[in-house]
């Protein structure tokens, strides 16, 4: 299964990526008085490239933000909804991950 941080900001730019010590693909919706998109890599600190995907809006909202990352976060399976100020702890990938397994129960 293929996870995803959808991480929603303001006034950020890459480096928020680093600072959320994040570890997965993820896609930053950054809110701001541009409007571009940027495709890449990146390496975090155990040395694991993983793809981002930045999108700068001039749209305001955490509900448009959020909806704006989950519509672009095709063809992952988990998508981990998330915020600026929060940092993500080593491995936080594999927790809680089996219970999306096709063994999970109810």
């Amino acid at each position: 299964m293929k996870l995803v941080v959808l991480l929603s900001c303001m006034y950020q730019d890459k480096s928020i990526i680093e600072k959320s010590n994040l570890q997965t693909d993820v896609v930053v919706v950054n809110q701001c008085d541009d409007n571009k998109i940027e495709r890449g890599t990146f390496v975090d600190k155990k040395g694991k490239t993983s793809n981002f995907l930045f999108i700068s809006t001039t749209e305001r909202g955490l509900a448009r933000s959020r909806n704006m990352a989950i519509s672009s976060a095709d063809g992952y399976d988990i998508c981990l909804i998330s915020d600026d100020d929060e940092v993500f702890a080593d491995g936080y990938e594999n927790a809680g991950y089996g219970r999306f397994g096709s063994d999970a129960q109810d």
